[in-house]
């Protein structure tokens, strides 16, 4: 069984996000945050930007999604969603 390390980043109406980990995999899901913010909690529990595997995006909601421009645009890290949200994304950014 794979160990599995969550850290809520943000939870709430002003921006979501979370960190998983599962084995050796590293994972976002949902970039309702501020790129600056993601990094500097990343930063503070020692996990670089450029360790995380991919992103989740939930759903195309504002609080889901602020930061996921800035986050796209800075690093290299593949985006996963539905189809019905990736299509929803190119009317929201």
């Amino acid at each position: 069984m794979a160990n599995i390390k969550i850290i809520p980043m943000a939870s709430g109406s002003s921006g979501n996000c979370m960190y998983l980990e599962v084995g050796a995999y590293r994972f976002i899901v949902d970039l309702g945050i501020s790129y600056r913010r993601i990094i500097n909690i990343l930063n503070k529990n020692h996990i670089g930007i450029d360790t995380i595997n991919a992103i989740f995006i939930t759903h195309t909601h504002s609080d889901h999604i602020g930061g996921l421009l800035t986050t796209t645009n800075n690093s290299n890290i593949n985006i996963f969603s539905s189809k019905d949200t990736k299509n929803n994304l190119k009317y929201r950014i």
